[in-house]
């Protein structure tokens, strides 16, 4: 039931009126502890991780926020709110997340001018469609940032069902029709602590997630 207007449809919530939504879409525009990264995977704790982020989410949100160039209205962000989205909302303004929708299937609810995708893509079964909506729910002139990480097979966490190399994320870049206008990459050192606790973190040392500023084609 959706808390605003007590009906069993979920809403898009803000300043000026509510507007009902299919069933199972969500569109929120204040962090909660109520969080749904995708059907069929236990979310982080996101309370936790705004008010306590880690040095590591510091810095990888720091670095987005430099990498940002033009970003229209309205901005909305896909996944659970994070430290990265509370961080990029006090340099933009409030951002309304977009979440507890199967990204692998499902129609996005809204057009944007600016989609923020941040680690999302690793964890869908299937990224084309997904890819395609970004680029269909997108206004004219719009802009897609999308970070993922790129890994060796070996280093891939238990959450993610795929790591897409370099050659092959162009592939599907191309197959989704959007182009890489830029491009950086972010290491994801976690400090001499953690990589010395083990063989497979110290081999995690080098590791980076790859952003991307990407348009239609």
């Amino acid at each position: 039931m959706c808390e605003t207007c007590k009906t069993e449809r979920v809403c898009i919530e803000n300043a000026n009126s509510i507007q009902p939504l299919s069933p199972g879409s969500v569109i929120e525009q204040y962090p909660t502890t109520k969080q749904i990264h995708a059907k069929g995977k236990s979310p982080r704790n996101s309370a936790e991780e705004i008010q306590r982020p880690t040095e590591i989410r510091r810095r990888v949100a720091t670095q987005i926020l430099a990498f940002l160039q033009d970003t229209p209205r309205p901005i909305y962000d896909l996944g659970e709110p994070n430290y990265k989205k509370s961080l990029l909302s006090s340099a933009l303004g409030q951002i309304p997340s977009v979440y507890g929708i199967d990204f692998d299937c499902d129609e996005l609810p809204v057009v944007a001018g600016t989609w923020f995708c941040f680690e999302i893509l690793e964890h869908l079964y299937n990224p084309l469609h997904f890819l395609e909506q970004l680029r269909t729910q997108l206004e004219e002139n719009g802009v897609i940032y999308l970070s993922t990480p790129a890994r060796p097979h070996f280093l891939w966490t238990e959450h993610h069902f795929h790591e897409i190399d370099d050659q092959r994320i162009q592939w599907l870049f191309d197959r989704a029709q959007l182009k890489i206008c830029r491009q950086t990459k972010i290491r994801l050192f976690r400090g001499w602590r953690f990589h010395l606790s083990g063989i497979r973190p110290l081999l995690r040392v080098g590791t980076y997630t790859r952003l991307y500023e990407l348009r239609p084609a």
